[in-house]
């Protein structure tokens, strides 16, 4: 795999998860619904795996995961439109930031 990240895809749970830990790579995208049980589960593997320095998870709808997130980035036809902090967003008046809202809440 190239570069410094391990991707977990769509429908994979938590072996895939343990195999990408075990790559050892500096950052894990997760292209994939986790429910609650499984995210608590992610936190302590990645406490016990320093290497990894974040974390990015696709999504398509709010959920647990973008309330925990760090930092939020919302994407409109392929390009992010604005990011940061998820109530940093909610209190966006930018038109636009507003529309992609509208679609994911």
């Amino acid at each position: 795999m190239a570069g410094h990240v391990a991707v977990i895809g769509v429908g994979l749970i938590g072996g895939s998860l343990a195999r990408a830990l075990a790559q050892r790579r500096d950052i894990l995208l997760i292209d994939s619904p986790m429910d609650a049980t499984l995210w608590a589960f992610t936190d302590g593997l990645l406490e016990a795996a320093p290497w990894v320095r974040g974390v990015i998870v696709g999504v398509a709808a709010v959920d647990h995961v973008v309330l925990a997130a760090d930092n939020v980035a919302l994407m409109r036809r392929g390009a992010v439109i604005t990011q940061g902090p998820w109530m940093d967003l909610l209190e966006s008046t930018q038109p636009e930031v507003q529309a992609a809202l509208r679609q994911v809440r």
